[in-house]
């Protein structure tokens, strides 16, 4: 055979290649290019629809292959790894706090809870976002920061919900989507929410008597429904902790209820906040 007849065999193949496709398959084809100066355009697309496709569920197998095909076909785009260790809890709205710069703190079922959030506060590298109002049970959005931007999503919070139910937070970065899902069982003055990322839990001593930076962290011998300080996303990487989305493009994150919000002007909102920007020696 040849060569101009293998490239003729090669560029056939290329030119035939649709999304979906397996990862390997796709890998297989790419290896198959190298060095025969091929119009790639058309697998090009195709890998870029299949890492932009990429979730939490594919395989370590096929996020190599695709890496292997992206060199293979000489482009930089590769999939996103993004950072991932999102814990989450249930929170009580009057144990869940911010503290202010100048002293003191304001617990989720008051006003200034979100009075603080909704400051500037992009000279300090971090931004928040403040859903005023979830009315219903469908999906509402707290933060869709369009495409062009890059950070680390820290925290979100959820509304306290109005019964019984369960709550969903969906984080979605570079097109991949991330479910945080909980039940949480309504009881009478206690409007609990979802909390994704890094809230400190803590265990108060006595009515007032956190100590916000050595207290009696919330653990195995205590109470699951606790204290718990939403820190700033600059504290939160001050304390070394790999918590934390990393977006490169874009991110978007809503949330969804089975039963209503709370009706309360304060306990049917939620919050998130992000880096506005990726540390060094974070991919």
């Amino acid at each position: 055979m040849s060569t101009t007849t293998l490239k003729n065999e090669i560029q056939s193949r290329v030119n035939s290649v649709t999304h979906p496709i397996a990862a390997k398959e796709l890998l297989k084809i790419a290896i198959e290019t190298i060095g025969l100066d091929l119009d790639l355009s058309n697998i090009i697309s195709v890998l870029n629809t299949t890492t932009s496709s990429v979730g939490s569920s594919t395989s370590d197998s096929d996020l190599l292959a695709l890496n292997s095909a992206s060199i293979a076909l000489g482009v930089t785009n590769k999939p996103n790894n993004h950072t991932c260790i999102m814990p989450y809890q249930v929170l009580e709205s009057a144990s869940l706090r911010v503290v202010r710069g100048g002293g003191g703190s304001y617990h989720a079922n008051q006003s200034n809870f979100y009075t603080e959030l909704e400051q500037d506060f992009s000279d300090r590298g971090f931004e928040t976002a403040v859903l005023s109002h979830a009315t219903n049970t469908s999906e509402q959005t707290i933060v869709d920061s369009g495409t062009g931007v890059s950070g680390v999503l820290t925290h979100v919070k959820s509304p306290s919900l109005s019964a019984s139910g369960d709550m969903v937070i969906t984080v979605t970065v570079d097109g991949v989507e991330h479910a945080f899902k909980m039940s949480t069982i309504y009881e009478y003055n206690e409007d609990r929410v979802l909390c994704v990322g890094d809230f400190l839990p803590f265990a108060a001593s006595g009515t007032n008597a956190v100590n916000y930076g050595t207290g009696q962290h919330s653990s195995y011998g205590l109470s699951d429904i606790s204290e718990g300080i939403m820190l700033s996303p600059t504290d939160c990487l001050s304390r070394g902790l790999p918590i934390g989305l990393v977006f490169k493009d874009s991110l978007k994150v809503t949330f969804q209820s089975s039963v209503d919000p709370q009706p309360s002007s304060v306990l049917h909102k939620a919050a998130a906040a992000w880096l506005t920007y990726i540390p060094v020696g974070v991919e």
